[in-house]
């Protein structure tokens, strides 16, 4: 799935949202993960990012993914308090902006798929331990901690 489905074919205002897939999301809808808005403003491109409120735990991780190898003709400001982060870049670099932004939304995905499984896996060991503590006081077994 594409984060940014074509910034080129933005005409002078577009909106994308990206989802998380049924497989990542604990019930069975897919979740709305962010939102991309771009629009063209001269030989520039402005775009805005907006998490949704339930995956703002993520802006620190989409921040630091986004610092990493960052041009210096791509602006950023961030706003935590809106869980939003700013853009402006020249119209020549629409493809490297879209790519980067593709490549950071398949590792959130990734993220948010391993804190699932990761989320599960404790609440599986921690029914475990309950049912070992339960048959160990029906065999009268004294539990060692």
């Amino acid at each position: 799935m594409s984060a940014v489905n074509s910034l080129t074919q933005a005409s002078t205002f577009g909106v994308w949202t990206t989802q998380s897939s049924p497989q990542i999301s604990t019930n069975s809808a897919s979740q709305q993960v962010l939102k991309f808005y771009f629009q063209r403003s001269g030989e520039y491109m402005q775009g805005i990012c907006r998490f949704e409120d339930s995956f703002g735990f993520m802006m620190p991780l989409f921040k630091s993914l986004l610092g990493l190898g960052t041009s210096n003709w791509l602006e950023v400001t961030f706003s935590p308090e809106t869980k939003t982060a700013y853009f402006i870049f020249p119209k020549s670099e629409v493809k490297s902006v879209e790519n980067k932004l593709n490549a950071i939304h398949e590792l959130l995905i990734r993220e948010l798929h391993f804190k699932s499984v990761l989320s599960q896996l404790i609440v599986n060991k921690k029914r475990f331990q309950k049912e070992q503590a339960l048959l160990n006081a029906s065999l009268g077994i004294k539990q060692q901690d």
